[in-house]
C-alpha cells in the first residue's frame, strides 16, 4: 500500500499519460523499481554521494540507456516514483563537475582557453534546450558536469 502511495503521490500517473501523448514517436524514459534503486545504490548509502546541493542529491547509479542527443546536456536515464521523494537517474560524469575545477584554492586555475571553450559548450547546451528539441523542455536548475572529451 505504502508503494501505490508513494506512485500516486510523486506523478506516476502523469509520466503514464505524457509517455501515451506522444505517440511512441520519442525516446521513453526507464521507470526504474525502488528495489532497482536500493541496489544500485547500495540501499542509498551516503558513502556513494557525488554531490548534494540546492534541495537535491546525487547517488551514483549504474544504467545503461541514454536519453539526449546533445554531447553536454547530462543524459536522464529514468526515473523512481516508488520511493518517498521521486529519484532521477542520470548518467554518470567519469571527470566530476565542473564545480571541482573552478573557484577552489587548492586546484590549479583553468587556462582561458578552456574556460572559454567551456562557456560556449555550456551556452551550446541551453541553446539546445531551449530551440533545439521539437517539443518544450522545462528545466529548473543548470548544473555544470565536466565531460572531457
Amino acid at each position: 500500500m505504502k508503494k501505490k502511495n508513494f506512485l500516486l503521490k510523486n506523478g506516476a500517473a502523469m509520466l503514464e499519460e505524457l509517455i501515451i501523448s506522444f505517440n511512441g514517436k520519442c525516446n521513453l524514459m526507464r521507470t526504474f523499481s525502488a528495489e532497482e534503486i536500493k541496489k544500485s545504490t547500495d540501499n542509498f548509502n551516503w558513502s556513494r554521494l557525488l554531490y548534494c546541493g540546492c534541495g537535491y542529491r546525487i547517488l551514483k547509479l549504474i544504467a545503461n540507456e541514454v536519453m539526449s542527443n546533445h554531447k553536454n546536456v547530462l543524459k536522464l536515464l529514468g526515473c523512481c516514483f516508488e520511493t518517498e521523494l521521486p529519484v532521477l537517474v542520470y548518467e554518470f560524469t567519469v571527470n566530476g563537475n565542473l564545480s571541482d575545477y573552478f573557484g577552489k584554492d587548492d586546484n590549479e586555475q583553468l587556462l582561458f582557453e578552456i574556460k572559454l571553450r567551456i562557456a560556449i559548450g555550456v551556452a551550446n547546451a541551453v541553446a539546445y534546450l531551449h530551440h533545439g528539441l521539437s517539443k518544450t523542455f522545462i528545466h529548473r536548475d543548470l548544473g555544470f558536469v565536466w565531460h572531457h572529451n
